[in-house]
């Protein structure tokens, strides 16, 4: 993977917590494949429309009362396809100077698609910290060993 794709990967997912928090829903659903799929829990939207139509109910109602921060990720993939794992808090946002309490935690595990030159999340998983990753996901993979 070329470096110039991590970097376009990382800002997906800048973008991604960016659109979140700021309630930007149709830019975030642009970031998806049209068929693409997001998951937290047992929370599941399918397809970009879901995507746009789910989030203003799973957010608060004002902008920027909650911010998402995603870690740096470890990418791996070839092509047009890449599979990328990130660990990811979000806080409550709260007035200048109190704290801002972690209300969610724990990792993401995206398959994202290169579609007209931009990747996208083909389907974006988040499992909560202490949570059991589900079936047909897997943990980042290890250093390549050399010889």
């Amino acid at each position: 993977m070329e470096a110039s794709d991590i970097l376009a990967i990382q800002q997906l997912n800048a973008r991604y917590g960016q659109f979140v928090d700021d309630h930007r829903f149709e830019e975030l659903g642009d970031l998806f494949c049209a068929d693409g799929v997001w998951e937290a829990g047992p929370l599941r939207f399918s397809g970009r429309a879901e995507v746009v139509a789910g989030f203003p109910g799973i957010e608060p109602p004002q902008p920027g009362m909650v911010k998402h921060l995603t870690f740096p990720a470890v990418v791996e993939g070839e092509g047009d396809e890449a599979r990328v794992w990130a660990d990811a808090i979000a806080l409550t946002v709260g007035a200048p100077g109190e704290p801002c309490p972690v209300v969610a935690a724990g990792r993401y595990h995206d398959v994202l698609r290169r579609e007209q030159g931009q990747w996208r999340f083909a389907h974006r998983v988040f499992v909560y910290s202490g949570q059991p990753v589900p079936d047909g996901l897997s943990a980042a993979p290890a250093l390549p060993v050399s010889a």
